[in-house]
């Protein structure tokens, strides 16, 4: 079976979750949301979870 690469922008995305801590040592995780055929970044979600609040870096926002 061979795969084959997209030709055009936006026919598939990909999501994932990461987590990790600051030097301080405070907990935040990230949910990243790429297109597959460019590799751009759509959306980063960055949610710090000792002070609940969640900061969105939107990739069509200058």
């Amino acid at each position: 079976m061979r795969l084959t690469r997209n030709e055009r922008p936006n026919p598939v995305w990909t999501y994932d979750f990461a987590q990790n801590r600051t030097c301080d040592g405070s907990a935040y995780r990230m949910f990243n949301i790429l297109d597959e055929s460019t590799r751009e970044v759509l959306m980063i979600r960055v949610m710090v979870l000792a002070e609940l609040q969640s900061t969105e870096l939107n990739a069509a926002t200058p």
